[in-house]
């Protein structure tokens, strides 16, 4: 997926059974991307928060993933504290718990 205010809300296909949806969307803050490759993504911290309850049942393995990545809470505390965004820490916080992560759950 690729996020930009000027987007076609459109999906192009391409080879081996991968797709790219470009999404009319206004571009996450500085403080939330990271440049990997010399691409602009979204932190792992930023992506968690930003994913929808159904992402997280649809591709559980991708979640899981990006779960095991996160060392501690702190990035991703300041950022659901900011928003008071209470959901999505409990939706992240029980995530945390099934993979055996409970220090970072807490």
């Amino acid at each position: 997926m690729v996020r930009a205010p000027k987007a076609r809300n459109a999906v192009t296909k391409l080879p081996h059974g991968t797709s790219l949806l470009d999404l009319r969307s206004s571009l996450p803050a500085v403080a939330d991307r990271q440049v990997v490759d010399d691409l602009q993504v979204f932190s792992s911290e930023s992506a968690l928060i930003d994913c929808s309850p159904n992402f997280f049942s649809h591709n559980s393995t991708d979640v899981r993933a990006v779960l095991l990545m996160v060392r501690d809470a702190s990035g991703l505390l300041a950022r659901l504290l900011a928003g008071g965004r209470t959901v999505i820490a409990g939706r992240l916080a029980g995530a945390f718990r099934n993979i055996g992560r409970d220090h970072i759950a807490e």
